[in-house]
């Protein structure tokens, strides 16, 4: 018996716990879509967004995420955004993932003491992850506010930094990047050509490739 309660002890404090992401601001025409349903419905001030639902603003339209009251995720007009994780430890640890389909936000990830809120948004393009800062993103550009962001592209990361933005243009599609020298990224801008073994500056010619601008 004694054994029992022990586990039963070590399996809650180390399991997950749902996190929250309620929708604290609405301006304009806003939906969502919960997770199992076809349709849309309008977003109502204060709902929340569990696993998998779906936000979306439209025209001169704007909504504003709350993720367990620190947080804050602001959709710009037509914006389309999937809440793929919302998770919380018991010692205060946050794990958020979101996807955002199309249009662009700014998200102010609030950095606490003692704790880390692993926060990640995926676009079609990339994937930025942070852990505590400021940034505004769209599918395929990045601008730093504050700390420091980690920005994915294929196999391919590099560090964007306060003050900094970065934008990625494809080329005939999304492509598996080989690492890139570092001289090369200090030039602000890379080509990657993903038939080959070598990365230059230039465009023509290539096909499967990622331009990446830091600034």
């Amino acid at each position: 018996m004694k054994k029992t309660i022990i586990l039963l002890i070590l399996f809650t404090a180390c399991s997950p716990l749902w996190a929250q992401v309620t929708i604290d601001r609405i301006q304009g025409n806003v939906e969502i879509q919960l997770p199992g349903e076809s349709s849309w419905q309008k977003a109502e001030q204060g709902a929340v967004l569990p696993d998998s639902a779906r936000i979306s603003t439209g025209f001169n339209s704007t909504a504003r995420l709350l993720v367990n009251g620190e947080t804050t995720v602001s959709l710009k007009a037509l914006s389309r955004l999937t809440v793929e994780e919302a998770t919380r430890q018991n010692n205060g640890s946050q794990n958020t993932k979101l996807f955002l389909g199309s249009g662009r936000i700014r998200a102010d990830v609030r950095r606490t003491d003692g704790s880390i809120h692993d926060f990640k948004v995926g676009t079609p393009v990339a994937t930025a992850a942070v852990r505590g800062t400021s940034f505004d993103m769209g599918s395929g550009t990045l601008r730093v506010s504050e700390g420091t962001v980690t920005y994915t592209v294929g196999s391919y990361s590099f560090s964007v930094q306060r003050g900094q933005s970065a934008n990625i243009r494809l080329i005939n599609g999304r492509p598996g990047l080989i690492p890139t020298a570092e001289d090369l990224l200090s030039e602000r801008q890379v080509s990657i050509n993903t038939g080959g073994s070598t990365a230059d500056s230039g465009s023509a010619g290539k096909t499967g490739y990622a331009v990446i601008e830091l600034r």
